[in-house]
């Protein structure tokens, strides 16, 4: 299941994801991206905005280009060295500018 971020301005592809300590992807929406049954999950690296994931404990980096633009906000759980990851669409975390 995706877990859902927000619902600013009809934003209904934003989700969460967790990376390990050695830059797999553990848990997303997408399950050919994560390990299961006879599969090793991807590389972080491999993702759009990776390789920033994984060179700083936290931040923010974008990808992608127009309408298409996202945001990858992350931070590392201190005991595990793994990290959490926000995917959001640029434009949700635009509104509140847009708003004023």
């Amino acid at each position: 299941t995706t877990v859902l971020l927000a619902r600013q301005a009809d934003v209904q592809d934003d989700f969460a994801f967790l990376v390990s300590a050695g830059g797999v992807i553990v848990a997303h929406p997408d399950p050919s991206r994560m390990i299961g049954k006879d599969r090793e999950g991807a590389r972080i690296e491999d993702y759009p905005g990776g390789n920033a994931v994984m060179a700083r404990e936290s931040g923010f980096v974008s990808y992608g280009r127009g309408k298409g633009e996202r945001m990858l906000y992350w931070a590392t759980v201190p005991s595990a060295g793994w990290r959490v990851v926000l995917d959001v669409p640029r434009a949700a975390v635009l509104v509140p500018v847009q708003e004023l």
